[in-house]
């Protein structure tokens, strides 16, 4: 394994025994003293059962003119409101008959979305608890 020193080596060393990492750290285009450890692992619950409503019967708490990530796959529309993803960052969700997961980012407002389902394994995802330059 390479690293830059032996503060990158030791951050190596945590994240496999805190965080469970186990990647191949070789694999990488940071070096991981870039990493900022904000909060314990897993600490932000992802929605992993979403349910959605209406545009008619929304709950009082998303206003009809907030943002959403919209998501289409296969004619299946689905909305999820910035107000919901501030405060969990991922949805486990299946949309048009695809495993999604939809990611946001409230710290730099940015939204990702991905299938789930990778060489046949269905893939869950947490929060890391880690930021690099300020973002997730």
């Amino acid at each position: 394994m390479l690293f830059s020193d032996d503060t990158e080596k030791s951050r190596a060393e945590r994240l496999r025994t805190i965080w469970g990492w186990e990647t191949n750290l070789n694999e990488r285009i940071i070096t991981l003293t870039e990493l900022e450890i904000a909060l314990p692992k897993d600490q932000i619950d992802p929605v992993d059962a979403p349910m959605f409503k209406s545009v008619s019967n929304t709950p009082d708490y998303v206003d009809g003119r907030d943002p959403v990530v919209a998501l289409n796959v296969n004619g299946d529309d689905r909305a999820y409101p910035l107000v919901i993803l501030t405060w969990h960052e991922i949805v486990h969700d299946t949309v048009g008959g695809v495993r999604v997961i939809v990611t946001f980012c409230p710290l730099c407002n940015t939204a990702s979305t991905f299938a789930r389902v990778i060489d046949g394994r269905e893939l869950t995802f947490g929060t890391s608890g880690m930021l690099r330059n300020s973002y997730l």
